[in-house]
């Protein structure tokens, strides 16, 4: 007989934001697994941005009363901050600040009530189910904060660590005290049974506060397929994470064969959705582009969708060093999904882990800010842009390969295996 499974998910549905799909999806697998699942998840999502999303009827879900910085009374146009409100170097300090110890817990993203609240309920679930498995989700940091102190009370579960993102991200860097964070990291950590991660990039940097870490990858969501839009289309359904995130050699390349008559402005577009509309307004008005540009500001994850499987090419932006690579988002399984070519801009350095799925599957074309190619990156619009001519319809990725490679179930297998269950 299969455990009870305790979930622990500040993001989960009804909130619309794109860390929900994979706590969304894997509380599915559990729900097929085991005949009782209980999802702690808070009281804010009363407040934020929520899209209908279909849970079973065997998950149960229980809200926590939440009061932190994302608990305004309101019902809110987003659950996330443009980048030009991030930029000033007091909400720099103040978002270090609030992802750091000592402060996480008190004025971090989930806070005092919702973590001392969610150890309560979470203790009643546990006496009735002491060999239950507590499945928690970073981000927030709160989420493994309640599970770490569920595990000290309850050795006998067992308790998986899951993480979309690094809480010490190498990259970013936002957290102050690193020696402090590392510590307390790895301590907390340490209960885990199992830490599960995105890609090998992460887990890399996991395995310096855990022994136990295994890649956990994400799956798809099917989507139906949708007829392309009339004119060659290329798509950035995202934002630019402090300048971290380049479309500017995509506006560059656009900009020379514009100018070279390789393409005609009455038959191509670029297309933007999402919070920093501003910025890359002012980037398209740098490589005078206005002509073709076409800025839809926020829309709902639905519409950001429907884009990308209009779309011609979604314009995937990331960055890559040394120290952290294979940072596999979930716009990238969206765009998987949405079954169009992806071009991939990265901001760095070579990123094997994408390299080898392009390579494996197809997926399209990888550009790299620091070898600054913009000759092959023309070629790869061009080619991409007379097929469409010639054609008239958008290339499609091998969606029956997709599935296959990127399941949500096979994953949760392999999870399952590792731990022995």
């Amino acid at each position: 007989m299969s455990r009870p499974v305790l979930l622990i998910h500040y993001y989960y549905p009804p909130i619309a934001s794109i860390g929900v799909i994979r706590n969304y999806e894997m509380s599915k697998q559990w729900a097929n697994w085991s005949d009782l699942v209980q999802v702690l998840t808070t009281s804010n999502a009363r407040i934020l941005t929520n899209e209908l999303r279909s849970i079973p009827d065997k998950i149960q879900r229980n809200e926590l009363p939440t009061k932190d910085y994302r608990s305004s009374g309101r019902q809110t146009n987003s659950n996330h901050f443009s980048e030009s409100k991030k930029q000033s170097w007091f909400r720099q300090l103040a978002i270090k600040a609030i992802n750091s110890f000592p402060f996480l817990p008190i004025v971090g993203e989930g806070g005092r009530q919702y973590i001392t609240t969610g150890i309560k309920e979470g203790r009643k679930f546990l006496n009735q189910n002491p060999k239950a498995i507590i499945y928690s989700s970073f981000r927030p940091y709160a989420d493994h904060l309640i599970a770490h102190k569920l595990k000290k009370e309850f050795p006998n579960c067992l308790w998986i660590a899951d993480f979309r993102d690094l809480h010490l991200d190498p990259l970013y860097k936002h957290f102050i005290f690193e020696k402090r964070q590392i510590e307390v990291n790895k301590r907390i950590l340490n209960q885990a049974d199992l830490v599960t991660t995105v890609s090998e990039g992460l887990a890399l940097h996991l395995r310096k506060l855990s022994q136990r870490v295994h890649v956990l990858q994400a799956g798809i969501e099917e989507y139906l397929p949708k007829e392309a839009y009339s004119k060659f289309t290329i798509s950035y359904t995202g934002s630019l994470f402090l300048n971290e995130r380049d479309p500017k050699p995509l506006f560059k390349a656009i900009s020379a064969l514009l100018k070279e008559s390789k393409l005609d402005p009455q038959y191509c577009q670029i297309v933007y959705a999402g919070k920093d509309g501003p910025i890359v307004s002012a980037q398209i008005e740098e490589y005078n582009l206005q002509e073709i540009f076409i800025n839809k500001e926020m829309v709902t994850r639905d519409e950001a969708l429907h884009i990308q499987q209009k779309s011609h090419l979604n314009l995937l932006l990331t960055a890559s060093s040394q120290e952290y690579s294979g940072i596999l988002t979930g716009k990238f399984y969206e765009y998987l999904a949405a079954g169009r070519k992806i071009l991939l801009i990265i901001k760095g350095n070579m990123d094997e882990e994408f390299k080898s799925l392009f390579d494996r599957d197809n997926l399209g074309y990888i550009y790299y800010t620091k070898k600054n190619n913009i000759k092959g990156l023309k070629a790869s619009i061009l080619e991409e842009y007379q097929h469409w001519q010639k054609f008239q319809k958008a290339k499609c990725l091998d969606m029956e390969n997709i599935k296959n490679n990127y399941s949500w179930q096979s994953s949760f297998n392999q999870m399952i295996a590792k731990i022995g269950l």
